[in-house]
């Protein structure tokens, strides 16, 4: 497609604009393909600021935004290519690095991360400056500060003004209907944009009749159709899922779920959550549900359920094809342990302890580069949040991981 906007300009040749680089040649990819059976940490990178494609890591040097973009190799820590202009990157798009300029912040970069050209430059007007970039097929979204845009395959630009009620935070996307969505900070409002209209939704809105319970809205899992949240009420815990419709946001089902929390329901109905035990124990269970009423469905029954050992709780969920990844931590605050699960049939596959107790370190969750390169978000005392990224014994990547655009 063509990158078009309100305003665009194409890069015309120059003495000097800004690119350095390419230095050797393009670094191989280090988004290993799963399982791990054997990881290690292979470089420690910033939790924002940072982006990856194939075997680059993105980002901003020790100097900052004013020192431009730096783009260097995962495995070996040397630089690729540098954009030497007042730079932040805000994502990828299309399969080109995109940097928002200093001066501008409602002006983006795009820049081939192969060959270190810049391929566009473009100006996204009227939802202040970028702060994120991101395509669903041929269609390319912008969450600006103030709202949100879009370009389509015609290269058509549209955009619209965020509500006074939210304040976007978790995004959600359903890309066979090319529209994302936002739970705001108050979990109570969600907000979604099919590219060209923007609807707005709170908790009172999803029950029927409205009203509904007290509690708060939370993703649960990606889906290539439908936007799927859960309901918690408060202060009881029970859940409720809803499956909303991308282009307009009303409730296309609602569904009772035995689970405590959930963390995806697949197209076809099946849900992966936390299933409660007695005496406070947790498993991490595969429910099927069935029709139950208009729009609604109740559980069918409980496909698997794996229970956890001892005091263990789940920490974060993430799947990759047919392997569901599971952090869970016992009472010690720094035991965290990775399970490799078999989805279909809810066998534990493999299971490792990443890091050690005496480090320190808090492992929080996975980390949204998670599915390109296997990712753990962590949190030190001493250094904060980090997002550690994880390889294979049996790769190139040297024994020490690397501290990449980290202070």
């Amino acid at each position: 497609m063509a990158l078009a906007t309100v305003i665009t300009v194409r890069i015309a040749a120059s003495p000097d604009d800004g690119m350095r680089g390419p230095y050797g040649s393009m670094p191989d990819s280090t988004a290993f393909p799963f399982p791990l059976e054997r990881p290690r940490v292979g470089a420690i990178v910033p939790i924002s600021g940072v982006v990856f494609i194939s075997g680059l890591a993105i980002g901003n040097g020790p100097a900052g935004g004013s020192g431009g973009v730096h783009a260097v190799s995962i495995a070996t820590g040397k630089e690729y290519w540098h954009y030497d202009r007042p730079t932040e990157p805000v994502g990828i798009s299309l399969g080109y690095v995109v940097v928002r300029e200093a001066e501008d912040p409602r002006t983006l970069v795009f820049i081939d991360p192969e060959t270190a050209r810049i391929h566009t430059r473009i100006t996204v007007q009227g939802i202040g400056p970028v702060k994120h970039v991101l395509s669903l097929g041929s269609w390319m979204f912008f969450q600006g500060r103030d709202g949100i845009a879009s370009i389509d395959e015609e290269g058509f630009p549209r955009s619209q003004k965020f509500p006074a009620s939210c304040s976007p935070d978790s995004l959600l996307t359903a890309a066979s209907d090319h529209a994302i969505a936002f739970v705001c900070r108050d979990r109570r409002h969600m907000i979604g944009f099919n590219g060209v209209e923007l609807w707005v939704t709170d908790t009172g809105r999803l029950f029927p009749g409205g009203g509904g319970p007290r509690g708060e809205i939370y993703p649960a899992g990606y889906s290539e159709v439908y936007f799927t949240v859960a309901f918690r009420e408060r202060p009881h815990g029970r859940v409720t899922l809803f499956r909303l419709n991308p282009t307009s946001g009303r409730v296309e089902e609602l569904i009772a779920t035995p689970s405590t929390r959930s963390f995806e329901l697949s197209d076809d109905g099946d849900e992966i959550g936390v299933c409660p035990l007695r005496a406070d124990r947790e498993a991490v269970c595969l429910n099927k549900f069935k029709v139950g009423g208009h729009r609604r469905r109740v559980t069918e029954k409980i496909i698997w359920k794996t229970p956890l050992f001892g005091d263990r709780k789940v920490i974060d969920i993430a799947r990759s094809g047919e392997r569901l990844f599971v952090m869970v931590r016992g009472s010690s605050e720094y035991a965290a342990q990775l399970l490799s699960i078999d989805a279909v049939t809810g066998k534990i596959i493999t299971q490792w302890q990443p890091g050690r107790e005496q480090d320190k370190i808090i492992f929080t969750g996975f980390a949204p580069s998670f599915r390109d390169h296997f990712s753990l978000r962590t949190f030190t005392p001493t250094t904060g949040y980090a997002d550690y990224l994880y390889t294979d014994d049996s790769s190139h990547i040297g024994a020490a991981p690397r501290r990449l655009f980290l202070k």
